[in-house]
């Protein structure tokens, strides 16, 4: 048995709603179609029609529905054969290799930053899609992350603060956060810088995110750089601009980590 008619075969038993049947209806007819030993044909012919049923039910509802469950937005915005091209191209046609679930939805967001024709022409009626699909896939990620423990700290010079070991940051330049079937055409959303911090609330466990400024990302790149206690983070993004202001800036800085530390982002 070839890995080119194996492939085809369970491609379109997956993909093609009557070849199940067929396979039900005449089993040597339909396995003929596919393979041309007489061998592989008669081995194949000896499983039940319900365990062919059966992994076309779990790839179908099982690891094909998963995707449209982790990606619904994605989802909304194509029709059900845009939407089934994408999946054929991408599950049944192999470019997939992880055996878990989740490894395959983190697969599907890397396949949508491809540039296959199909893939070009979506991206031309939706220029964020690549982003969107990361936004959405960041969900999976911070949930199933490993548990880290949160090791409170201090110096002589004080207070040092712990950023939330689940936090992934991104800035992207579309409004992935506000994409919807409503809120899709180009005319509407528009390119900018968006940064946004994804994170695991430590207390729910649910998956959360806060639309960030200059001062949110700075704060949080300083931090995720090295351990700073209050007084260096706000040393450092004093030395990095020009203030006219300085006790108004030190108030508005030490403002933004009590917000991020109500909002969890901050955890210790």
């Amino acid at each position: 048995m070839s890995l080119s008619e194996s492939q085809q075969f369970f491609f379109d038993l997956c993909s093609k709603p009557e070849i199940i049947l067929n396979f039900k209806k005449d089993r040597k007819k339909a396995l003929k179609k596919y393979f041309n030993s007489i061998k592989d044909q008669i081995e194949l012919s000896r499983y039940p029609a319900e365990r062919f049923q059966t992994y076309r039910d779990h790839i179908s509802f099982g690891i094909l529905g998963g995707i449209r469950s982790v990606f619904p937005v994605l989802h909304s915005l194509l029709s059900e054969k845009e939407w089934n091209h994408l999946l054929n191209d991408f599950y049944l046609r192999r470019k997939t290799r992880s055996p878990m679930a989740r490894h395959v939805f983190y697969e599907f967001s890397r396949y949508l930053q491809g540039t296959s024709k199909f893939l070009k022409e979506l991206k031309n009626r939706f220029p964020y899609l690549s982003e969107l699909a990361d936004y959405e896939s960041l969900e999976i990620k911070i949930k199933y992350a490993l548990d880290q423990p949160v090791r409170k700290e201090s110096s002589q010079a004080g207070f040092i603060p712990v950023l939330n070991p689940h936090l992934i940051s991104r800035v992207y330049h579309w409004p992935v956060h506000h994409i919807c079937r409503e809120f899709s055409s180009k005319k509407k959303v528009k390119r900018g810088n968006y940064l946004l911090a994804v994170y695991r609330d430590p207390e729910s466990l649910e998956v959360r995110f806060i639309e960030g400024n200059k001062a949110v990302a700075q704060i949080i790149k300083l931090m995720q750089s090295r351990k700073r206690n209050v007084h260096e983070i706000i040393n450092e993004l004093l030395s990095k601009k020009r203030i006219k202001d300085k006790k108004l800036f030190v108030r508005e800085a030490l403002a933004t980590l009590e917000y991020l530390r109500q909002k969890n982002i901050i955890v210790g």
